[in-house]
């Protein structure tokens, strides 16, 4: 629960970061599709466990 926890707040962080242009929207595009395989990935492992 933690872990989905700390990749939302990550997730938060990378997008605050492009709308106040400390990143760029490639750096974004990269950074949030390997979010999004952290989480489906970490969603799949919990969802195992919890077998």
């Amino acid at each position: 629960m933690l872990a989905r926890i700390k990749i939302e707040v990550l997730k938060r962080i990378v997008r605050t970061a492009t709308e106040i242009h400390v990143l760029t929207d490639k750096q974004y595009l990269i950074l949030e599709n390997g979010l999004q395989e952290i989480s489906k990935m970490t969603n799949g492992w919990l969802a195992y466990l919890n077998k």
